[in-house]
């Protein structure tokens, strides 16, 4: 039984929340879900995890400014990466 309150997440959620996620923006309910999805799912988990070093090496580099465009470019790269993988 969903417990009240509490969010039940897929790969598609994941793609469209991970951003968030790792930026801490994501809601509670939300960052717990995808706590317990990133348990099962290889993929979902990857995903996180890049996305977790790509903001980390970002801010390593003061200064560092992203075309307008690189994040599009980016979740099409990795939208069809997590198509190929299921």
């Amino acid at each position: 039984m969903k417990k009240k309150g509490s969010e039940t997440i897929d790969c598609v959620k994941i793609t469209k929340w991970a951003a968030f996620y790792v930026d801490g923006e994501a809601p509670a309910t939300i960052k717990q879900a995808i706590l317990l999805h990133i348990q099962t799912c290889r993929s979902c988990a990857q995903l996180v995890h890049d996305l977790q070093r790509t903001v980390a090496y970002c801010r390593l580099e003061p200064g560092c400014c992203v075309p307008p465009d690189a994040h599009k470019k980016l979740w099409a790269t990795l939208d069809k990466h997590l198509k190929r993988k299921k």
